[in-house]
């Protein structure tokens, strides 16, 4: 004998029901993950969008957000160790910072701190001069918007140290 049709429409009914309760929590676990990358700063601005990269010595360091947005002001700090010995004779030293021609033209800057003493352009990139105190690190941040979206890949020299990271703009 076989099943009744109004049997034959509530077991594939329940099997549909039952594929459908499947999609539907594999679709809260994943919106629960975007959530909680989110939160942790995957996406920008968070323990994990920040990450700082430095020089084989460690003379040079750089603190950056690995995810930016299009058109939004986005912070870079540099910082290059003291001098091992003292400069004498002078209550300050000069550092040079060079940041690469592909970077410089991907942002727009809107601010250095402190103010460059000097600023010389080249074929390659920009050579920031600062006057600094001579037995101190030096701090100095860049203020920056990108300007369009996509990867963008830096390279910064300064004290004799090379280092280069990567971030990505969102749109």
């Amino acid at each position: 004998m076989s099943p009744a049709p109004s049997q034959l429409l509530d077991e594939q009914d329940l099997r549909f029901q039952r594929w459908e309760w499947r999609l539907e929590r594999v679709g809260w676990a994943a919106l629960a993950a975007v959530a909680v990358a989110a939160m942790l700063g995957l996406f920008g601005g968070g323990p994990l969008g920040r990450q700082s990269a430095a020089s084989d010595d460690g003379g040079v360091s750089v603190e950056f957000d690995r995810m930016l947005r299009c058109q939004a002001e986005a912070r870079l700090r540099v910082t290059i160790a003291a001098p091992p010995k003292p400069v004498r004779g002078s209550a300050g030293r000069e550092v040079a910072v060079w940041l690469s021609r592909e970077y410089l033209d991907a942002v727009e800057l809107q601010r250095v701190v402190p103010d460059a003493a000097r600023e010389s352009a080249g074929a390659d990139g920009t050579t920031f001069e600062f006057h600094i105190a001579r037995d101190q690190p030096a701090d100095i941040t860049f203020d920056f918007q990108p300007r369009n979206s996509g990867p963008l890949k830096a390279l910064l020299r300064a004290g004799g140290g090379e280092v280069a990271w990567r971030q990505f703009v969102y749109p």
